[in-house]
């Protein structure tokens, strides 16, 4: 089971009509998600030959955004999104700082009963939570010039830091992490269900080591099958 897998289980059950991507790229899960509209936005986008054909011709059908999610937020949503939006995920850049600034734009148009779904939350190394500035490519940088030890091709970033702040930041919001597919964050309005004994400066000025001693309690870490019960699947 993977993001594909829990993205179209949420659908089906909720009768989700509206679904939302931040952070398409090759348009590998967002052509494959079974929902009646589908919305992508990236700045790049970055289709292979074949989609690029299927969509042409009607056979997949989504609409395109190709601008920063930071942009499309400010310019867009409203025209965009004027019905809500009931199944989301964040996958755009992996920083904490962009990825809580997409849940929160996300939640700002969530239909009631939304769920919101992070990737990229639970690193199982340090070189996959290496933390960037700006962009990439500082990742490309570091690889290349071997400086990056432990590297094995999958990089998640510091979203971590965004599913811990969001525990400690928000008691209107129910939030935990599916041990699966490099950590899928769930996100959904209803009351916390979990303390966890951390301040939110602990969280933002944590590194790895602080992670990976408190990975269980940080993230609210549950069994890929919780998400099952969670949408009422028996």
């Amino acid at each position: 089971m993977n993001r594909l897998d829990v993205l179209n289980m949420i659908i089906k059950q909720k009768k989700a009509k509206t679904y939302l991507e931040i952070g398409v790229q090759t348009g590998t899960v967002i052509s494959k998600i079974q929902c009646s509209r589908k919305i992508g936005v990236d700045p790049e986008f970055l289709f292979s030959l074949p989609l690029k054909i299927k969509r042409l011709l009607g056979l997949v059908k989504f609409e395109t955004y190709e601008y920063t999610s930071d942009y499309f937020f400010e310019h867009l949503a409203k025209t965009v999104l004027k019905d809500g939006v009931d199944v989301a995920l964040v996958d755009g850049l992996h920083t904490y700082e962009q990825s809580k600034r997409d849940v929160e734009n996300c939640l700002s148009y969530l239909n009631e009963g939304g769920i919101i779904v992070m990737h990229d939350c639970n690193p199982l190394n340090e070189a996959a939570a290496y933390t960037i500035k700006e962009h990439f490519n500082e990742v490309r940088e570091k690889v290349k010039n071997w400086d990056l030890p432990g590297w094995q091709g999958q990089w998640n970033g510091d979203v971590w830091k965004t599913v811990a702040d969001l525990l400690v930041t928000r008691p209107d919001l129910t939030v935990f992490t599916l041990d699966m597919d490099y950590g899928l964050g769930v996100v959904t309005r209803g009351k916390r269900s979990i303390d966890i004994p951390f301040s939110i400066a602990e969280i933002q000025q944590g590194d790895y080591a602080f992670f990976e001693k408190n990975r269980k309690q940080l993230l609210n870490l549950k069994h890929p099958k919780f998400i099952k019960e969670f949408i009422g699947i028996a």
